[in-house]
């Protein structure tokens, strides 16, 4: 074979094994939610994604392809709908195969049976921990730890540190009503009392009533899983003259600010702080710290981008058994999928201490 029939085979054969994918770009659809009482989380979410993708573009990209964020607002603090209609309206473009979102919960139940069915779909929640999510299909991924273990853990704390009796205001909505049962069952296998527990439907916003409830009972400790209104609910409860702890889990600027100061000294159970070198970053370019998930959306894009490299294929059917083989040391820490796409971590115990938090120790 001479010289220049040898370099037209390799040509060929470089062509089968590394395709090139042109000028197109790599399409990611971002479904979260700006608007409403989860807006906060979802535009960490997606500012986190933004970063990466402009990172991952200045070193050239995915397999030649600039990576171009498709954006849609899910809606979804009291209803999935508004996560389905972003899907589908995003699903009409076929470039979109890869997919971050939702953000909570009501969103993430009404779309893992849909996209459980998709074979061609991945799509990755950076802040929904529910294992109903991703234990659905093989191509849905968790990065946010599923919460039960964070709240079971601060259960376990309470008890163990001389909270004997508790009350817990939870609420109608899928994941708050989960952490409030999980809270009861592992605070009373501890031998502890539930005192009450209230569960008002997930717009209920005046809630005076369900915490005089809760206050007469006298509880040691009030655990407050009501995401949506915990600092409404802790300034409600200062009017109550109310003297013994606060616990939550999950707490954001939002509710931090509703509170009026009603949480200071409270603690709530969360996952390990970003890396130093991501919320550097963060700050630098959105000029805010970074809140939950914007280091798990970062990831998200990355996880994406490595796991497509590594494949040498975009098709989704391949690339999300390599996601799921992933070991990553990422901007929210080590990431290890489980069998069925959801992440392991150890739960954090944290406090308020004034407008910021400080880092307490780990939860077992």
């Amino acid at each position: 074979m001479n010289s220049a029939r040898l370099m037209f085979s390799l040509i060929c054969l470089l062509s089968i094994c590394y395709p090139s994918y042109g000028d197109s770009t790599f399409k990611i659809g971002i479904a979260v939610c700006l608007t409403g009482a989860c807006a906060e989380t979802g535009t960490n979410s997606q500012r986190g994604a933004e970063l990466a993708a402009q990172e991952i573009n200045s070193s050239g990209g995915v397999l030649g392809r600039k990576i171009e964020l498709v954006v849609q607002d899910t809606r979804e603090a009291e209803s999935g709908v508004g996560a389905v209609n972003a899907f589908r309206s995003m699903s009409t473009d076929s470039d979109i195969k890869y997919f971050i979102g939702p953000t909570w919960t009501p969103g993430g139940l009404a779309l893992a049976s849909i996209v459980s069915k998709m074979r061609e779909v991945i799509i990755t929640s950076p802040t929904l921990g529910v294992a109903a999510f991703n234990e659905a299909g093989d191509n849905i991924f968790n990065l946010w730890p599923h919460d039960e273990v964070a709240t079971r853990a601060l259960a376990r704390y309470a008890f163990n540190n001389g909270m004997k009796k508790a009350g817990i205001l939870s609420s109608q909505q899928p994941w708050c009503l989960e952490q409030g049962r999980f809270f009861a069952d592992e605070f009373k296998k501890s031998g502890g009392v539930v005192t009450a527990l209230e569960e008002p439907l997930p717009n209920s916003s005046d809630l005076r009533t369900e915490v005089y409830r809760i206050s007469i009972t006298s509880p040691d400790v009030i655990f407050f899983s009501n995401y949506l209104h915990n600092g409404i609910s802790a300034d409600i409860l200062r009017k109550y003259k109310y003297k013994g702890k606060l616990l939550l889990i999950l707490l954001d600027q939002t509710q931090l600010e509703l509170a009026h100061g009603a949480l200071e000294g409270a603690m709530y159970a969360s996952y390990p702080a970003s890396n130093a070198d991501f919320v550097k970053k963060y700050l630098s370019t959105f000029k805010v710290k970074p809140g939950n998930g914007s280091d798990t959306a970062y990831d998200t894009v990355k996880l994406y981008a490595r796991s497509i490299e590594e494949a040498r294929s975009f098709d989704a059917s391949v690339v999300k058994k390599i996601l799921n083989r992933q070991r990553y040391d990422g901007a929210s820490g080590k990431i290890v999928f489980d069998e069925k796409g959801g992440v392991k971590k150890s739960p954090f115990l944290f406090r308020v201490k004034g407008s910021e938090v400080e880092s307490l120790e780990a939860l077992n």
